[in-house]
């Protein structure tokens, strides 16, 4: 190893050109790092996306969904199915045990679907397999607004094949989908009355008309030594053509189409709207594909919309909304802010104290040295540049010149290469035992299993290669700037100061060493300081962080139609965008109709609207007085339940822990499993009525069933199914053929006049033609009321039904029903227990490790339980910063205080190996007070280089604000408690108070 250090020290320039290449190699890596708010995550889950058009939910759940979920309960390695029966769709999430391939398990998936498909249901489209990633919300959102004097009509075709095409192509963006987008469809809406008074019956029409607008290729013909093709095509190329189609009456003589029937060009059925500010627009939602990343993709984004604009502005204005990467984008900027005020305080505090600008410029070229190497690493591992690893680098400031400071302490004033190696060796195996057990503490969390594991592993990778170039510098780099600059120490009033404080600090462990109950009163003041602080310290999950937006939704009845749904959008968005503060805001709901995943989620409800609103950064203090305001809205305006998201922040949204309890009743029999829910949660609302219990029921709704009268069908002589197919094809109309109009395919939908409004009185007069002539539908048939659910849902394959309730109300049971059986689960307790057993497992794990590498590098048992006092100590210090700051015990100060565990160690380590060979009390004194300097700069660097993230008081810093809290407070009272209380318990333990 010496002649390892050697070699550094004869050769300093090579050293320096060595680490200036490793730089150089992380500069050229950074631009390539993938941006992402957080780790990319993928979920070990399958979804199976199945339509079955015009299915009742009931029939679509007994015929479809109970089928695959029996076939897919056998796929190996499946946890748990969930699984959603709507009208005309169903859809099974497959969730596996973490670590497994999902696309490995999506083979598996559609293998069983390959077998069970021939059994399903004669018409069924085959089952789609998604894998399923982290977010589902879009990253970026654009508003497609038309240009005054046209209408989203008109401009549907240029939007959803021109502009959606266009916005695919841009580099890094993976998926595009449209909200508010209108299809074109040509409507022949046939009047019951002009078409029984001429003898037609209705539901000859679309046969008729079918027979006469086609394209029909009929073969090869050869004329002239040339081979054509012919086909045979009527002349509609118009909707004037289409209204001239002739119909053949009862008289024998002919109606045009149009005599019949108003024929226009209108729109099919709606699955979205998007309105912006009350205005309708097209919104178009955007997804970055994962090999890009949020950053590149938001960057090229915004370069190809000036080229894009261009082309469509004539007829389109686009907004870019919401753009994902300015979360991170702000988040990168306040770090890098606070790693540049951290790095300048550190410096300043390495000046003033050492009193050598050289001496501080070497310390400080440590920083980049072992900084920027680590995006080459992040580089090749196939790391992204996120929150989590960033922070490990805006926190990882201050412990990267701990080693270096240590060793140039030790090697000050030595010109001789074999003395300056030998003080590098001297301080390596403190040094390198500091850095080691800071690794230990990380090294579990690589292995944690699930969402902690992933949200958390590249943040311990990027501190444990900090943690190592911290050491190879202070090693190698350090030593050899150190004989390259040669740097002199001036005597200063600074070593006055250490020289007076190391007096007093000799007496106060004096004393100590002689009162050894100060010692236990100390421990014992510390250890009730702890639990005390635990007790009333609040706690959550992740800080709460003002994104200056708020989002809701609004849940509407069931048998909403959807203008009625429009209209409480755009009546809400008027009534809440004119409070003060608001600047703006959209709202939107459905799916688009071509994509079955969209439609297969619970949120793509036609009768669900979700709203956000924009407020400007200066009123972040007013947020719960926009939502009290907004509450009011809602009150006043009746349009439907307002529910507020379980939380704004992503990571306590992975972890399912947010602003609401939710519970699962399960059960073999949906009746019961609904009545047990319902009259729980009326005992909740009569034990705690602000606990606001709401169940996930879907809305019901009133269907009316038409049940045939086979006498007056056998009489007239024609079939249920007959009637059935009749009423089906007038009033949800029958697709006869395509016309092409303005360059593209458009449907033609025969339907009866007034489809989208007819009440049950019209529907009953509906015209029938029998053997005896025209009946009224409504002698036929009688209708029968039944209450139906929009959407039923399974959890391993029996109904099931979620209960919501507001956090913080502790009377919530969960359990089995010894009466009805029904299973009531709390699924955010269990998702959160989950997490932090993995959390608390990592330190129990962290400490175990310590302890043994401790054990092993002072040989003994019971000195490294010594050395491990400090943790407490130093908790104690987190928690009360916590408290006096106004912040909360969460998982970033948790992370705070775990790499506290890793650093606070330090000076306990630097003692002991200072007065390992003491023999008596007055030599173990001077030793221990000799260490003053180090460890106070040691300290003094790491707090001032995580001050400015500490008191960076904007929203986009808050979550590592806390965690610069914990490690802060924690460093200051327990190096402070370490001082004194570890020289003087080590001492008594060995050799009493002589």
């Amino acid at each position: 190893m010496k002649s390892f250090l050697r070699w550094f020290l004869d050769h300093p320039l090579s050293t320096l050109m060595l680490y200036l290449a490793l730089i150089l190699f992380g500069v050229v890596s950074f631009p390539r790092l993938k941006g992402e708010y957080l780790p990319t995550i993928l979920f070990p889950e399958v979804r199976v996306v199945c339509e079955f058009e015009n299915i009742s939910a009931e029939e679509i759940e007994r015929q479809v969904t109970v089928p695959l979920e029996n076939v897919l309960s056998g796929v190996s390695g499946v946890k748990e199915l969930e699984s959603l029966s709507r009208q005309g769709i169903s859809s099974i999430l497959l969730r596996f045990s973490w670590g497994t391939d999902s696309y490995k398990a999506a083979l598996e998936v559609r293998e069983k679907i390959d077998s069970a498909y021939p059994y399903l249901p004669h018409g069924i489209e085959k089952p789609l397999v998604f894998t399923e990633r982290g977010e589902n919300e879009a990253l970026f959102i654009l508003v497609l607004r038309p240009k005054e004097g046209t209408s989203i009509q008109e401009l549907d075709r240029t939007i959803r094949y021109d502009l959606k095409t266009r916005l695919m192509q841009v580099e890094g963006i993976g998926t595009v989908r449209l909200r508010g987008i209108t299809s074109p469809e040509v409507k022949v809406l046939l009047d019951p009355d002009t078409c029984t008074a001429a003898g037609l019956a209705l539901n000859e029409v679309p046969s008729l008309l079918a027979s006469s607008v086609f394209e029909l290729p009929i073969g090869k013909v050869n004329e002239g030594g040339k081979e054509h093709l012919i086909k045979a095509s009527t002349d509609t190329v118009d909707l004037s053509a289409l209204q001239r189609i002739a119909v053949p009456v009862e008289s024998g003589s002919f109606l045009s189409l149009g005599e019949i029937a108003e024929v226009r060009l209108g729109h099919a059925e709606r699955t979205s709207f998007f309105s912006y500010n009350g205005e309708p627009c097209v919104g178009a939602f955007l997804w970055p594909s994962p090999e890009e990343g949020t950053l590149n993709a938001s960057r090229t984004l915004r370069r190809e919309l000036t080229d894009i604009r261009r082309n469509y502005a004539n007829d389109i204005e686009i907004i870019f909304l919401e753009d994902g990467a300015e979360r991170i984008r702000s988040a990168f900027r306040e770090l890098a802010i606070s790693l540049i005020l951290g790095s300048a305080a550190a410096f300043l505090v390495m000046v003033i104290f050492l009193r050598s600008l050289s001496s501080a410029v070497i310390l400080l070229s440590s920083l980049p040295a072992a900084i920027i190497p680590i995006f080459f690493f992040q580089y090749l591992f196939g790391l992204s540049l996120n929150v989590m690893s960033l922070t490990g680098i805006a926190i990882g400031i201050g412990m990267i010149v701990d080693n270096s400071i240590v060793v140039l302490e030790r090697i000050q004033g030595r010109r001789d290469h074999a003395a300056i190696a030998e003080g590098v060796l001297e301080m390596g195996s403190s040094t390198f035992g500091s850095t080691m057990t800071t690794l230990l503490v990380f090294l579990p969390i690589v292995f944690v299993p699930g969402i902690i594991g992933i949200l958390f592993r590249e943040l311990a990778i990027t501190i444990s290669l900090l943690l190592i170039f911290s050491f190879l510098v202070s090693m190698s780099l350090t030593p050899a700037l150190y004989v390259l600059i040669s740097p002199k120490t001036k005597e200063s009033s600074s070593k006055k100061i250490f020289d007076r404080a190391e007096s007093v600090y000799g007496k106060l462990l004096h004393a100590l060493i002689a009162r050894p109950f100060m010692i236990i009163l100390l421990i014992i003041i510390s250890f009730a300081a702890l639990f005390g602080l635990a007790k009333v310290l609040p706690k959550e999950t992740m800080p709460s962080v003002p994104e200056g937006r708020l989002q809701l939704s609004l849940s509407l009845p069931a048998d909403t139609p959807f203008d009625g749904v429009e209209a409480a959008a755009e009546r809400f968005l008027q009534a809440v965008g004119e409070a003060e503060g608001i600047s703006g805001g959209y709202a939107y709901t459905g799916y688009e109709a071509d994509n079955p995943l969209e439609r297969a989620k619970k949120e793509s409800s036609l009768n669900d609207i979700f709203f956000t609103f924009f407020y400007a950064p200066q009123t972040y203090q007013r947020e719960a007085i926009l939502k009290a305001h907004i509450e009011r809205e809602a009150a006043i305006l009746s349009v439907g339940k307002l529910s507020w998201p379980d939380s704004s922040d992503p990571i306590s949204r992975l972890l399912s822990k947010g602003k609401e309890i939710r519970l699962r009743f399960s059960g073999r029999e949906r009746e019961n499993v609904l009545q047990e829910a319902r009259a729980y949660r009326s005992q909740l609302l009569q034990e705690a009525p602000e606990s606001d219990p709401r169940l996930e029921e879907s809305g019901g709704y009133t269907e009316l069933r038409l049940v045939p009268d086979q006498l007056a069908c056998r009489n007239s002589g024609i079939t249920p199914s007959a009637i059935a197919g009749t009423l089906k094809g007038l009033v949800e109309g029958s697709l006869v053929g395509t016309i092409t109009l303005r360059d593209e395919e458009i449907d033609i939908r025969v339907q009866i006049a007034g489809y989208d409004r007819l009440s049950r009185r019209q529907v009953e007069a509906i015209p029938l033609q029998t053997q005896n002539g025209f009946v009224k539908l409504g002698n036929m048939v009688r209708f029968e009321r039944l209450p139906k659910q929009r959407d039923l849902y399974r959890y391993n394959r029996v109904p099931s039904i979620l209960l919501f309730v507001k956090d913080g109300n502790n009377t919530v049971q969960t359990g089995q029903s010894s009466t009805t059986g029904i299973k009531r689960e709390r699924l955010d307790q269990s998702s959160f227990a989950e997490s932090m057993r993995a959390i608390i497992g990592t330190f129990a794990i962290a400490l175990v490790l310590m302890y043994l590498f401790l054990g092993a590098q002072f040989e003994s048992f019971s000195a490294p339980l010594l050395l491990m006092i400090v943790l407490p100590l130093s908790a104690c210090g987190s928690f009360l910063f916590l408290t006096v700051t106004g912040r909360s015990l969460n998982i970033n100060s948790g992370i705070g205080i775990l790499i506290l565990f890793g650093t606070a160690i330090n000076t306990t380590i630097i003692l002991k190996a200072s007065f390992l060979h003491s023999r008596n009390r007055e030599e173990l004194i001077r030793m221990a007070g000799g260490r003053l300097r180090p460890v106070f700069l040691t300290t003094a660097t790491t707090v001032t280089a995580l001050l400015p993230l500490m008191l960076n008081g904007s929203p986009e810093a808050t979550l590592q604000a806390h965690t610069a809290t914990s490690v802060i407070g924690g460093l200051l009272i327990g190096t402070v408690l370490s001082l004194l209380i570890f020289p003087a318990l080590d001492y008594v333990t060995k050799h009493g108070n002589r």
